[in-house]
């Protein structure tokens, strides 16, 4: 429970940065939705919508539990946990931030927890192509020294974490690289390729920026020119999306479009909702209260089911952040548990928020962000810019930001499917041309913008950029899978760059594969100008410096040339001696010895002698390994290669490159094949789910905790009907409708809006119309009764109610309901309430915030919860005492509260404030002391003695009786009134002596008065 509160920095930037901000480097990019799949000859970043998996999901084994992982806050956090299949692997994705120091030394943290806690294996990594050798970074016998230097590497944007916990790790835990050598390679020489043209790009933006700046301030009113000075700071990561949304939403209700905190927004933007949601609920999370009520849940639930070993096992992860379930189910469990032992969560209210707050960021589906911030963007933009001339500069401001990201190589996916879809219009010649002639119309100077036809030529070289980056996802969805399999391993670890999350995951989904998602924390301050850096540098070492074939990079042929050359020629070799294995494909291995044959070709030989030995090739196990020296005057190479069996993976690994200026030669280390287990993993592909339906969503798992938090989607039609009608419903109308389908019923509109109406606080339904007192289904009597009750008039009176809070919520929400309904039929009348904890009762009840409870009706409205100043009452007997206390010594209290609400009243005596009093009596001997004590006082107050609802059992003729007598109270100080009530309403109430009135309890009262509240709720409804 330590991890619920989430700072600003986890929900915005990181979230942000990973989801839109983030570069597609060849090891560093931003989420995306495409499946790597549907790479072929283009770009193509569409992929299908995957459903959640449902909270009935199978439990996978603990050790493959996604939701059993948790990571210590100082490191990171979980952004996004999927369960897969009962079989399923699990595989924990860290997002890289590259040359990012605190990201990297925290991933090294995240890596070691992984590994101490949850006994991982097995760390696969993005820029690596074969089994990783840690050797290479520690050349001193000292460890110190060695750590000394791993630390330095790692400021400086060399190596990775993951490169740094190979080195400080003494677990057994295999590194291997995801990389195909010559895709990579590709990638990175278009990267530097495409970094080179920055210098040309830079004239034409600097003047394409200045005709914005001088045209948008002719053109656009002031409001419009801030909105797109927003946009702009956001496609460039100076505000985040929070921020963003905030502002986006502050204007779209300013002006009466539409606010992302209704909740029938749902339906058109499920994600936004929820994220501004989260951002409403983080503001209400209490940690010193959630840790109170959690302890007193606890010990609520061992007094009421001591012996109970679920309840033992479910309460003992409520401190856990890991809880082995989605938040969703936890809480329907812990829910249906507190069901059985009778325990009401609406006296929790710390707790349900943070259940709330649990469930939303669970369920956030940031792939889907980005496309529903777009389509609200779009939105409002359609609905502030109207003229021809504003959409165009809009639309130009738009694509001169995609422009500008996508030749610096920083577009996330999403950005790349926006760029597809204006492929036509996203060039420097277009652009310049469409703002030429706005320059020209509003009297601006246009200046020549650089040779953009040149610049219209690189375009292709960008596209061919994003291509490779995709297709390097696919090869990298069949290298994790392979090597879990060939290693027989069930799961693993995979760090990648952001850009590659929504790519693998997509496919993970599809293939039904748990998985988490996991942020390290970063430092915000620093961009990615040293990863840029390194990048750039001819002589740098990319990727991590023990990562295989091409873990060296630079200018020098004694380096460069003699190890390139070896380690395709023993791959070649290899392959050959391969070909005797009919278990492998034939055509799989020629292929790759026509692919190292190539590039054999073309890579010069090595300048002075060199000498190569291919070791007689040794079938072990499943792999066929094969050795080979390089030895040049200044150079050493030892270079080791293997094939496997079973998969036809190859890979080539520098077991030690030695420069014998520096270093005096050694007998190359012996090579331990790792211990073999054929083992490997089956995985099942399911269809997509279909979208969720009516039938589906009527289930008490909708209602966690009391509180209405629907599903992520997709949905069918007949459930979009229910989330409209769902909006604005209050945790008690939540609450309700859970009890209602619990008892078998199902999700209506209807249900949802007698449910709004049940719980909201109703105003006054007024003089009916006789078409109004027709559709009430109501005898005449009845009639008579009804408009005897909700009348308006206007006279002082004053009233006591005591709620019983803890064991009658439903009674007391539906007393409180009345009592306001009353206060607003007579503006002279005021009340006092009695109650554990009333006023957050109130509140939390009705979904108010405390400063309503100033305004009217309700500042007529004293809440008493306190046994004395600051010491709060325990249980209903206490209130009743409290009540008694103040009635008849306390007095002065109550009528000094009167004068003060009601200033008419002013001047009154006491005498003649306990004349138009209305006492309403709980059931009971406490009950009984209560009515004495105030007869004591004054036999002239007003009583109605409440029924003991012990023996109803139906939930809504409970909440008819509590909502019945408080109405029937608040109009005994009424002659009329009370005549009418006497003489039309003696089935349900009768008047025992001079101010005793007294609820019955006969089959014929309570039909009466179910009746009576039925017809309220239907006008209620109705208004």
């Amino acid at each position: 429970m330590n991890q619920f509160c989430r700072n600003r920095v986890v929900i915005s930037f990181v979230l942000a940065f990973f989801v839109f901000g983030g570069n597609v480097y060849p090891q560093q990019s931003s989420p995306v939705s495409e499946s790597p799949s549907s790479v072929t000859h283009g770009v193509s970043p569409s992929s299908p919508q995957v459903a959640k998996v449902t909270p009935t999901a199978a439990l996978l084994r603990p050790e493959l539990n996604p939701y059993n992982v948790a990571i210590p806050e100082e490191f990171g956090s979980v952004e996004e946990v999927f369960q897969g299949t009962e079989n399923s692997p699990l595989i924990v994705h860290i997002q890289n931030v590259h040359a990012n120091y605190e990201a990297q030394v925290n991933i090294k943290g995240i890596l070691n927890h992984l590994v101490e806690k949850y006994q991982f294996s097995l760390v696969q990594l993005e820029g690596a192509v074969s089994k990783l050798d840690p050797a290479i970074l520690q050349p001193s016998y000292l460890k110190e020294a060695n750590l000394k230097l791993v630390d330095f590497l790692m400021r400086e944007g060399r190596i990775t974490g993951a490169d740094a916990f190979a080195v400080e790790t003494d677990k057994p835990v295999e590194l291997h690289g995801i990389e195909d050598y010559t895709l990579y390679k590709e990638n990175l020489r278009m990267f530097k390729t495409i970094y080179k043209r920055q210098k040309d790009l830079k004239p034409y933006l600097n003047e394409i920026h200045r005709l914005i700046l001088n045209i948008a301030p002719k053109l656009f009113a002031p409001e419009l020119l801030d909105f797109t000075r927003k946009t702009e700071e956001f496609s460039t990561d100076k505000i985040d999306i929070l921020d963003y949304l905030v502002y986006m939403n502050q204007l779209s209700e300013r002006h009466g479009f539409g606010s992302l905190n209704d909740l029938k927004q749902m339906v058109e933007y499920p994600n936004l909702v929820r994220l501004m949601r989260l951002r409403a609920i983080e503001e209400k999370l209490n940690k010193s209260g959630l840790k109170k009520e959690t302890e007193a849940l606890k010990v609520e639930f061992q007094k009421r089911m001591p012996n109970s070993q679920k309840a033992e096992n479910l309460l003992a992860r409520l401190d856990e952040s890991a809880k082995g379930v989605s938040p969703r189910s936890y809480f329907v469990e812990l829910t249906e548990l507190a069901d059985e032992a009778n325990i009401d969560f609406i006296g929790y209210p710390a707790f349900r928020v943070f259940a709330e707050f649990l469930i939303h960021q669970d369920e956030i589906d940031h792939r889907a962000l980005f496309s529903e911030l777009k389509k609200f963007e779009q939105f409002i933009q359609g609905k502030l810019f109207t003229s021809g001339d504003e959409k165009t500069l809009l639309a130009m401001i738009d694509f001169v930001s995609l422009l500008e990201q996508y030749f610096r190589l920083e577009m996330s996916r999403e950005k790349i499917a926006l760029y597809l879809k204006n492929k036509d219009q996203i060039k420097p010649s277009w652009i310049s041309e469409r703002l030429g002639e706005l320059a020209e119309k509003y009297g601006v100077v246009a200046r020549p913008a650089g040779d953009v036809e040149q610049l219209d030529s690189y375009m292709a070289e960008v596209e061919y950029f994003y291509q490779l980056v995709l297709k390097r996802d696919r090869v990298f969805t069949e290298k994790i899978i392979s090597k879990m399999r060939s290693l027989g391993e069930e799961k693993t670890i995979l760090v990648t760059g952001g850009f590659h999350k929504d790519g693998l995951i997509d496919y993970f989904r599809k293939e039904n594969i748990s998985y988490v998602v996991v942020n390290p924390k970063v430092d915000i301050k620093q961009g990615n100008e040293n990863y840029v850096k390194v990048m750039l540098e001819e002589d740098a070492v990319v990727g991590s410096v023990f990562a295989g074939t091409f873990a060296l990079e630079g200018q020098r042929p004694d380096l460069l040339v003699p190890f390139r050359w070896s380690t395709e020629v023993i791959g070649v070799g290899l392959a050959a001696t391969m070909l005797e294995l009919k278990a492998i494909d034939k055509n799989f291995l020629r292929d790759q010895q026509n692919r190292y044959l190539q590039i054999a070709e073309n890579q010069p030989p090595p300048n002075g002698p060199i000498s190569l030995r291919l070791v007689s090739p040794k079938e072990i196990g499943l792999r066929r390994q094969a050795r080979t020296e390089i030895r040049t005057p200044s150079l050493d190479v030892f270079v080791r290669a293997e094939i496997r069996k079973d998969t036809g993976e190859f890979s080539v690994v520098a077991e030690r490159v030695q420069e014998k200026t520096k270093i005096q030669a050694e007998p190359a280390k012996p090579f331990k094949l790792p211990k073999l287990n054929p083992t490997t993993l089956s995985t099942i592909s399911r269809p997509l789910q279909s979208p969720l339906t009516a039938s589906e969503i009527s289930s008490p798992r909708i209602f966690p905790a009391d509180t209405v938090v629907l599903p992520n989607g997709p949905y069918d039609n007949e459930v979009t009907k229910l989330i409209s009608e769902l909006g604005g419903v209050t945790p008690a109308g939540a609450k309700q409708l859970r009890e209602r389908v619990i008892a078998g019923g199902r999700l209506t509109p209807a249900e949802i809006r007698t449910a709004k109406a049940v719980t909201g606080l109703g105003r006054p339904v007024g003089e009916l119309s006789q078409a109004q007192i027709k559709g009430l289904a109501l005898g005449e009597k009845e009639r008579g009764l009804f408009n005897a009750l909700v009348k308006p008039f206007d006279q002082e009176f004053f009233i006591a109610l005591v709620l019983d809070t803890e064991s009658q919520p439903e009674v007391s929400r539906a007393k409180l309901r009345s009592l306001v309904t009353a206060v607003q039929l007579n503006g002279k009348l005021a009340a006092t309430v009695f109650g554990v904890d009333v006023r957050h009762f109130m509140m939390d009840s009705f979904g108010l915030p405390e400063e309503r409870l100033a305004d009217e009706p309700f500042k007529r409205i004293l809440f008493l919860d306190e046994a004395r100043r600051g010491v709060p009452m325990t249980n209903f007997d206490q209130a009743i005492g409290i009540a008694e206390t103040f009635f008849t010594v306390r007095y002065g209290a109550l009528l000094n509260f009167f004068v003060k609400a009601v200033p008419s009243a002013k001047g009154m005596s006491m005498d003649q404030f306990r004349k138009n009093f209305a006492f309403s009596i709980p059931a009971g001997k406490a009950g009984e002391r209560l009515s004495l004590a105030v007869a004591d006082i004054s036999s002239e107050t007003h009583q109605i003695f409440e029924l003991d609802l012990e023996s109803v059992r139906d939930l809504e003729v409970r909440e008819a009786i509590g909502f019945f007598i408080t109405l029937v109270a608040s109009k005994l100080g009424v002659v009329e009134a009370a005549a009418l009530i006497r003489e039309l309403g003696d089935e349900a109430v009768k008047q025992t002596g001079p101010y005793r009135w007294r609820v019955l309890g006969t089959s014929g009262a309570l039909k009466l008065i179910s009746h009576l509240y039925q017809a309220y709720l239907k006008i209620a409804v109705a208004a």
